[in-house]
């Protein structure tokens, strides 16, 4: 059985799982329990051979793989409510619930859906709609792309390292 590790001289704990593949993966965590849970579910994973993200070489839309990488990588990040807030960008574009990180007692991320009942408070609504005002083309643009299909090509049967091919958008876009 894997177990975490610490780095001398550094904070936190480590964990690197190899996957029957031989693809190697580390990780840094705040604490060994939630390093042991990773590795644990990494090992799951790995024996069960599950299917590829959505099922194989499904079209989805942009906006839903952004919230999807949200889910599953976003929120290991140390910049996650910057990315997160990024990615909102295209969800609500889709007419989707903003993405919103929750901790829960332990520390732990969880990615949730804020239903559309919640609203955001009335000075930051106000703000907001003026930014978006004056980018109305920004967003229309992000709107256009959210609702773009896209077609994912993921490495095994993990989705890591997954790229996503836009359709009609060159890749250095």
């Amino acid at each position: 059985m894997r177990r975490p590790f610490q780095l001398k001289n550094r904070a936190g704990w480590q964990a690197e799982y190899k996957f029957s593949d031989g693809t190697v993966q580390r990780l840094s965590f705040d604490d060994a329990p939630a390093a042991q849970a990773w590795l644990d579910e990494q090992a799951r994973l790995d024996e069960a051979e599950q299917g590829p993200l959505f099922g194989g070489p499904a079209r989805i839309t942009l906006g839903q793989f952004l919230g999807e990488y949200a889910a599953r990588f976003s929120i290991a990040k140390k910049g996650y409510d910057t990315e997160i807030d990024r990615i909102n960008h295209y969800v609500t574009a889709l007419g989707l619930p903003r993405l919103k990180v929750v901790k829960d007692g332990n520390g732990n991320r969880k990615l949730v859906s804020m239903s559309h009942e919640q609203a955001l408070p009335a000075a930051f609504q106000a703000h907001l709609d003026s930014r978006m005002a004056q980018r109305a083309q920004t967003y229309a643009w992000m709107a256009k792309l959210a609702r773009k299909k896209v077609s994912l090509r993921i490495s095994g049967h993990r989705s890591r390292p997954f790229q996503a091919n836009v359709a009609g958008v060159s890749a250095g876009t």
